[in-house]
This record gives C-alpha cells, structure tokens and sequence, in this order.
C-alpha cells in the first residue's frame, strides 16, 4: 500500500490503522503480492461467518454436545483452513516463485500493484495498460467476492459430504445448507467491503492518472450505500433470531450463547465502522476536491468506493468540474491573449513614447536656437529673461534686437495652448515675424502680420497674443503695439505705469488695426513684459495668483535691481502654488525685465 512519500497515502486508514492494517498490508503486498494482502484481510470474515453460520445451524439442529459438536466444528475449522488457504492461493500466495494468479486480472493486479510498481513507473507503462489495471481494480471487489462465495460452498460440501458419509442422518442438511446460505452471505459481504475500502486509494490514484492521460473512465457500480445498509439490517435481524432460539429452544450452555453474542458484536460493529467510513472518507475526498477546484486546480472526485450513489455523483460532478476548468482554461488564455495584447501595445506605445522623446527633445533644441539666450552688449538697455515652459516646449517666443544704435525692439509672443503644438505655432511665428521684423512702424508690423498670418494659416485655427516695443534711448520714449496682449508694466521711479493692450489677437479677423502707443522713458526706468502665464497660475483652492497681486509685489520692490524683483517675484508664485522648488503652473511663464541705462 503506498504512502504519500510515494503516490497517495491511503486516506481510508485512521490513526490505530497506520500502525496496525496499513503497516500489515504493506508488507504482505511488498513480500508476497498486492492481491495476496487483498484476500487475506477480506477472508478474515471467512472464519467469524463460518463459526456464525455454525451457531446458526446449531442452533436449529437436533446436535448433540457429547458427540455431534465437536466433530461439526473440527470439520468446519478444516473446511474453511482449506477454503481460505485456496483463496489465497487464487490470488497470488505464490506470487515470487510465479503463480501470480489463477485469472488474468489477478496476474496484472499483483505484476504491478505488487511493491507499487505502477507508481514508480509509471511513465513506461502503456496507456492501454493503464485502462486495463483500472478495470482489474473496478472488478477485483466484485470477483473477490465471487471466489470467497465459490469457496464457502465447497465448505458446505464438504460439511455435507461428512454427514453422509458418517452416518449422521439427513435431517441435519436442510440447517446446514441454511447455516451455510447465512455464511455465504456474511463471507461475501465482509469480502467486497474489505477489498474495496483496501483497493480504494489505488483505483483513485489510477482515475487520476487515467485523467491526466485523457483516456476513458469506464465507471461502474454493483451496490448501493442502501443495499449495504439492508444487508446491515438484515444481518442484526438474523442475530437476534438466532440468539432468540439459542437461549429459549436450544438450552445450550452459556459459554456457547456468550461466545456467539461476542462474534454478533465483532461482525455488526465492524460493518458498521465499513459502513460509517465509506460516508467519512467520501466526504473528505468530496471536500478536497471542492477545495482543490476553488482553490484553481483540477478538482476532480474519483471515489474510493463503487457505491451507486457515489459513482452518480462523481460522474455529474467531474462534468461540472471540467465545464469550470474548461470556462476557467478559455478565461486565463483569453487573459493571456489580451496581457500579450497589452503588452504589445504597450511596447508600441512605449517605442512612440520614446521616439515622441526625442522628437521632443528635437523640438527643444530647436526652440532654444530660436530664441536668444545672450545678447550681445545692447546700448543704453540690460535684460534679464526667465522662460519657463510647462511642458519640454512652450508657446511662448521672444525676440530683442538692436535695430540701429540707440534703438531696440522687443518682440513677446504667447501662442493659445501649451506642449508641441502651440511649440510649433511659435516655429509659424517665428517665421512670419521674421518677414515684418525691420517695419518702421509697429502697429503696421502687427498689421502684415495678422494677414500674412491668416492668408497662410486659416485653416490651423490657431491664433496668438503679443506685444511689439520699442526703445529710443536718444529720445528716452518708447514705442509699442499690442494684439491682445495682457497690460504690461512700465516701472518708473515713483511708481508703475501700465502698458495697456491696443487691439485684437493675431489670427482672429483679417485686416484688423492695430494702434501705436508712444511713452516716455527715463534712465533708471524698467519695462517689464510677461505672459499670462505668470497671473492666470492657481493654488489648490482655485484662487488665481492674479494681476492685482503681481502689481502688489512689484510697488513693494520698486526700489530693488530687476533680479531681485524677478527673484520675488518667483518666490511669491512658487509660494501661491504650494511648491518650494519648482514652480507648478498650467501655462507657458515668460518674464523680460529690461533695465534703462
């Protein structure tokens, strides 16, 4: 009988059973033969159904004690010797020396149940094989009890035989042909129950390989749980009339009635545990696999037992499992197919990704090209410029140039949105400013560069604010056009003087005028240009850092170098938006502080 260190412990077998019955069985099954050990535990019940069938017939038949007791049971102690040592040797008492058997199914139960062979070599046995093992195991209860039948009758023979032929009268047949009949009973219910509850962890273990081989499971049943529980019934019943007639008809001595009581206990009782076990071991076995089946595994029942209403179960069971691993097997490989999906969209998007990188970081190379980083020595003006872009690229573009000595201008332009597309509006702008940089008059500028724009780009929908302003240092003015852009500051020495907007956005109406506005501008003055990025940032409670605060911030350091007004300026900001470090806002930041020398 094989362990869990081997294949499957024999789950039947409670805590006294591993020391005593498993113990036995396997090293009868590992010297002789697994069908030696089979029969030889089964056939116990030859000996309490001879001796019961014996006091039955004792019972009810005119026996004397003198004369007639002892030679009935010296003949019935021989008779069931040679019965059971037949038996045995049926089922494979030689099975090291050759006999393995008297019928083929015995022969290939003991070839590879013998020592657990099946188990440990499992890979090198046949399919076919393995099909013609399970219905050896599914038959050896049935047959078991077959043969112990054939062999309790050659006993009553034998028994008969002896009565004939000492001269004892035939009077006495009809009791023993019904003792006998009462013994058969008892022998062959005790055999199919003891083989079966010992060949039960095989016959599983067989199913479960069968299973995994996809081969047929021809299932079958020769009782019920009911049938056993009658024959359970029945054989109290018979108890209790034999006890009945032994103590009230008989007069038979009390160490004979007691000795029958004790067999009647030995015999019910163990049918009984039988009877108890199979419905304990089924339930464990069903628990397992229900669990075994939540838990993501196979969850199939092979039933130790050949009962019918096991054997019903398990086959609508196992069907009903295998839908589950079926529906479960098709979920996880449309799992698979759709994680490899995924994976694979993800690699797409992650090499998009990567290549969008480099565009991006393309694009900003190319952006910093475009604007000016150091200026070369500008007379009568210094500036100080903080861009900083939300994303890699900005929608913000500046320009400062020096058109003739003493004269600049200063272009800031804000594309609507922010990322790569309002970057490469900036490129489109960039471009058409290039075309009108060198007009004389700014508000014409903004003019030709409305049209242009909208002649070229209309069907972009895209559109820009900006600021052109220049500054005359020999007439200390200056000179500015606005298209849409948002007031801008002209810091003097006793105060700040707003920069206001003078017409409509770049992109928006054809053959828009645009106004130019003249200021004077002393030394020591500072111009300040910005985007509304810089107002339009909000903090976690909405509230806008505003025009009305940057104005604030600016009176209070009037006094100070334009670094150290840009630097409070950041500071503020970054102190609204609830970041130390770095300034967290939604839109494009640019900041031109031009000093006037």
């Amino acid at each position: 009988m094989y362990d869990a260190g081997k294949s499957r412990q024999l789950s039947s077998l409670s805590t006294i059973e591993e020391y005593m019955l498993k113990r036995i069985f396997n090293i009868l099954s590992e010297k002789i033969s697994f069908g030696f050990a089979v029969s030889l535990f089964s056939t116990t019940g030859s000996w309490i159904a001879a001796f019961y069938g014996f006091y039955l017939f004792y019972a009810i038949s005119p026996v004397t004690i003198d004369r007639d007791f002892y030679f009935y049971v010296t003949v019935l102690f021989i008779g069931t010797t040679l019965a059971i040592l037949t038996h045995l040797f049926h089922y494979g008492m030689f099975h090291r020396i050759g006999l393995s058997g008297l019928t083929g199914s015995v022969r290939i139960i003991n070839a590879y149940f013998t020592a657990d062979r099946v188990f440990y070599e499992s890979d090198e046995i046949s399919d076919d094989t393995f099909s013609r093992l399970h219905a050896a195991l599914i038959e050896f209860p049935r047959n078991n009890l077959v043969s112990a039948t054939i062999y309790t009758i050659m006993v009553i023979v034998q028994l008969s035989i002896g009565v004939l032929l000492t001269g004892r009268g035939t009077e006495v047949l009809p009791p023993i042909a019904f003792g006998g009949l009462f013994s058969a009973l008892i022998i062959g219910y005790f055999t199919y129950n003891i083989t079966e509850y010992l060949i039960g962890p095989y016959k599983e273990r067989i199913e479960s390989i069968l299973y995994q081989k996809s081969r047929n499971l021809n299932t079958r049943y020769y009782l019920s749980y009911r049938n056993k529980s009658y024959l359970i019934l029945l054989l109290i019943l018979l108890s209790m009339v034999i006890l009945t007639v032994l103590i009230r008809y008989s007069h038979r001595p009390i160490s004979q009635i007691t000795i029958f009581i004790t067999l009647s206990i030995i015999a019910i009782g163990f049918l009984v545990y039988l009877s108890i076990n199979t419905v304990t071991v089924s339930l464990s076995q069903i628990i397992r696999a229900t669990k075994n089946l939540a838990a993501g595994g196979k969850g199939l029942y092979f039933p130790n037992f050949s009962d019918r209403e096991l054997v019903t179960f398990s086959e609508h069971y196992n069907k009903a499992a295998i839908e589950i691993n079926e529906i479960r097997e098709d979920l996880e490989r449309k799992v698979r197919e759709r994680t490899e999906e995924l994976k694979n969209a993800y690699d797409r998007l992650n090499e998009a990704y990567s290549q969008t990188q480099a565009d991006l970081l393309l694009a900003k190379k190319i952006q910093k090209r475009i604007l000016p980083e150091k200026f070369q020595k500008l007379s009568g003006i210094s500036c100080v410029i903080h861009y900083f872009p939300v994303n890699e690229v900005g929608g913000d573009i500046y320009d400062i140039v020096e058109l003739y000595p003493g004269y600049h201008r200063v272009f800031l332009a804000d594309a609507a949105g922010h990322g790569i597309q309002a970057a490469l509006v900036t490129m489109i702008i960039k471009s058409e400013y290039e075309k009108v940089k060198f007009f004389d008059d700014t508000a014409m500028m903004l003019e030709s560069l409305n049209n242009s724009f909208i002649d070229l780009y209309e069907s972009l929908n895209v559109f820009f604010s900006c600021i052109i302003v220049d500054i005359d240092i020999n007439s200390r003015h200056i000179v500015y056009s606005s298209a849409g852009h948002p007031d801008q500051i002209l810091i003097r020495k006793n105060g700040i003087e707003m920069i206001s907007h003078t017409g409509k956005l770049v992109g928006i109406l054809k053959n828009t005028r645009y106004t130019t506005t003249s200021v004077p501008a002393g030394p020591g003055e500072k111009i300040m240009l910005f985007t509304d990025g810089l107002f339009e940032a909000f903090n976690d409670d909405d509230e806008e850092f505003g025009e009305e605060r940057l104005r604030k911030i600016i009176r209070s350091e009037i006094n100070n170098s334009t670094t150290d007004l840009f630097d409070s300026i950041l500071a503020n900001l970054a102190q609204h938006v609830g970041k130390v470090n770095k300034v967290s806002v939604y839109d494009d930041i640019t900041l031109i502080g031009i000093d006037i020398d």
